[in-house]
């Protein structure tokens, strides 16, 4: 069975509360619709993925921070299952040696 892709979460851009979130509601609106558009032209979604608002704080200090949520790239993927192969065979190495160490050891 051939492994699914995973979900990728990264962070693509902020919003700034005093020039994006500053005005009337109209102007917020505006300006929300413009970062809406913005990231959804440049990054083109697929089913299941997402651009969204997240607030982040840093002590005294907040953000909104805009999140892509997508599935892995074929090089994200194609590194990803190399990995995970390179561990599986780091695994059943130490295993087989393990396994020849105590066969040695008690026949």
């Amino acid at each position: 069975m051939k492994p699914k892709r995973s979900m990728i979460i990264e962070k693509i851009g902020e919003l700034d509360f005093w020039s994006d979130l500053s005005g009337s509601f109209d102007e917020v609106i505006k300006s929300l619709k413009a970062c809406k558009d913005f990231y959804h032209s440049k990054y083109p979604l697929r089913e299941n993925e997402e651009i969204y608002v997240d607030y982040h704080s840093y002590y005294d200090d907040g953000s909104l921070d805009v999140i892509l949520k997508r599935y892995e790239n074929d090089k994200e993927y194609n590194k990803r299952l190399k990995q995970e192969n390179k561990v599986k065979t780091s695994v059943k190495d130490k295993e087989l040696k393990e396994y020849q160490r105590l066969k040695n050891k008690y026949g």
